[in-house]
């Protein structure tokens, strides 16, 4: 636990895209607020939270369920879950299904931000050829007033009752959408538009629903997410924080400006994890599945994941969403049902589409 509604409320509401060196104070300021209240609220919970940790429970529950081999389906972080089980239980690594894969080579090719930005221009290029969308019939000028907008709410957020529908709850908000398939895109659209003309309910509640937000208090994930990517990652301090959120600009060009940064990482109060190679040596062969327009976890570390894990093989999806497993598509669905119940893995370069 790392508070209640009101102090999680004032990390969310921090102006994550600071233009001056006021503002990066105050950011700086929040973060080492929410965790020097998730350690007063952790205690020394706080420092055994890492994959590491978790990978060592779930193989002690394979032990007790009397299981010789560990199959499983991990989606996002479940990717880095399944990738360290594979290289610390090799032996015991069954079929490993991991679909949405994260980064594991330590190379960061690709920032995050910039595969929300390739699921948007997906959106946008949608909407200006669709009847089902209103912001216009030109791609460059949604994309325009989209970026205008959420900029727009940097210095004039919109209220919504006693809350604000800010820059960067604004810019989470559509992110939501974007973590879906196409079938999101007429929903994404009738809330930026009502957003556009001062409605933002709709909007802020989807930034709520992404964060964990309810009435009375936030779920889980918005304290366990970060307690568990902070000490799995490595802390090189507060200095490169701001160059490296400017980095992705040029990628992410309206998203990572309006998304913004954090500091809570490198003001965790916890230490970092053994820094381990994921390379599942020795382990069964592992079946990867990747999304080409993918936003949380954009592709190309899906494709990393299968060159870096010895026995991994690549499946692949082209779509939109963020997650191909848990989704509709029958070929993903029969290659994936054919691994899991037969063994048989698809063959090298197999797309679906």
């Amino acid at each position: 636990m790392c508070g209640g509604l009101e102090q999680t409320d004032a990390l969310m509401n921090l102006d994550t895209s600071p233009d001056d060196a006021a503002e990066d104070a105050a950011l700086r300021d929040g973060s080492a607020r929410f965790a020097q209240e998730c350690r007063d609220g952790s205690g020394i919970l706080l420092d055994h939270l890492t994959t590491i940790d978790v990978v060592r429970d779930l193989d002690l529950l394979r032990h007790l369920l009397g299981a010789e081999k560990l199959n499983y389906v991990g989606v996002s972080y479940g990717t880095y879950v399944g990738s360290m089980y594979a290289t610390l239980f090799p032996h015991s690594t069954g079929r490993l299904v991991l679909d949405a894969a994260v980064e594991i080579t330590g190379k960061d090719e690709v920032p995050q931000a910039a595969g929300f930005e390739l699921a948007l221009s997906n959106f946008t290029t949608w909407c200006a050829s669709s009847d089902l969308c209103e912001l216009g019939d030109d791609k460059a000028a949604i994309d325009k007033e989209i970026a205008t907008f959420l900029a727009s709410l940097d210095a004039a957020p919109v209220t919504v009752g006693n809350r604000l529908l800010t820059q960067s709850l604004a810019a989470s908000g559509v992110a939501l959408f974007l973590y879906a398939d196409e079938e999101a895109y007429r929903s994404l659209a009738t809330v930026l538009q009502q957003a556009m003309r001062g409605e933002g309910a709709n909007l802020l509640g989807a930034a709520d629903s992404l964060n964990g937000r309810y009435d009375n208090g936030y779920d889980t994930i918005a304290y366990s997410f970060p307690a568990m990517a902070c000490v799995d990652g490595v802390d090189e301090g507060v200095a490169p924080v701001l160059q490296d959120w400017k980095d992705t600009f040029d990628e992410a060009p309206i998203l990572a400006p309006n998304m913004g940064t954090s500091y809570t990482c490198q003001l965790w109060t916890a230490g970092s994890a053994p820094q381990l190679k994921l390379d599942g040596a020795g382990a069964a062969p592992i079946l990867v599945v990747g999304t080409t327009g993918d936003s949380a976890t954009p592709y190309q570390q899906a494709v990393s994941m299968a060159g870096q894990l010895e026995s991994g093989n690549l499946l692949t999806l082209d779509g939109a969403g963020h997650g191909a497993v848990t989704g509709d598509n029958e070929c993903i669905a029969k290659a994936v049902e054919r691994y899991l119940y037969d063994g048989v893995v698809p063959d090298e370069g197999t797309t679906c589409s």
